[in-house]
């Protein structure tokens, strides 16, 4: 993933380091009724991060 940063109107791309990029996400969905859903996800290997949300289907 790239990452575009702009400051003052000047562009700066920085560049991922492909040789990090080994990560593995894991995630699932947890329905608590038939319009709301917890969505549960995590990356591991090359990153620690999680991620939570309540979903509502209207």
């Amino acid at each position: 993933m790239d990452y575009i940063h702009w400051v003052d109107n000047v562009r700066n791309r920085v560049k991922s380091d492909r040789s990090k990029s080994i990560g593995l996400i894991a995630g699932t969905d947890i329905a608590l009724n038939d319009t709301l859903w917890l969505n549960l996800e995590g990356n591991f290997l090359d990153a620690a991060a999680a991620s939570l949300s309540i979903n509502y289907k209207f």
